[in-house]
């Protein structure tokens, strides 16, 4: 299981120092085409795009509902996350933008579904005790606990 997840934004992303093996969830908007240099040192990948609408708040028109986050998305964090624990990855690296959003509400996901305290979360803005961004925290927990016993 996870015993470090560090959660940072884009500009910090390279400036982590972390142990070996790691694995990394990349987060930008889906018109962005910049990778951190840090994914090519990372064990494993994971690239989402998808804008940072909160639809628990706000309703996307059509143009831009297929650029927030959805069940698909969903299913390949949970998907990542098997891949990452059964290959034994302790530290798990999640960046977005600014690293305030989307990737702590993923992170927080992440140590509910699995029972985890939130004080593994390595999170220079630990600030909020709940996602910003409620509905990518939703579907992200769903997808992680649907067929966990």
């Amino acid at each position: 299981m996870f015993k470090r997840i560090i959660i940072r934004s884009k500009e910090d992303i390279d400036l982590v120092n972390v142990d070996n093996p790691f694995a990394i969830i990349s987060i930008s908007d889906p018109d962005d085409r910049v990778s951190p240099e840090i994914t090519s040192r990372a064990k494993r990948c994971l690239f989402l795009k998808f804008l940072d609408t909160d639809l628990t708040k706000f309703t996307a028109g059509e143009n831009l509902l297929p650029r927030c986050f959805n069940e698909k998305l969903g299913k390949s964090v949970g998907e990542f996350i098997t891949l990452v624990l059964n290959d034994e990855i302790r530290t798990l690296l999640i960046h977005c933008e600014v690293g305030i959003s989307r990737s702590p509400s993923i992170a927080m996901a992440i140590c509910d579904a699995f029972e985890l305290s939130r004080e593994i979360m390595d999170w220079r803005f630990n600030i909020h005790s709940k996602p910003l961004n409620q509905h990518v925290y939703n579907i992200t927990h769903r997808c992680l606990t649907d067929g966990k016993t």
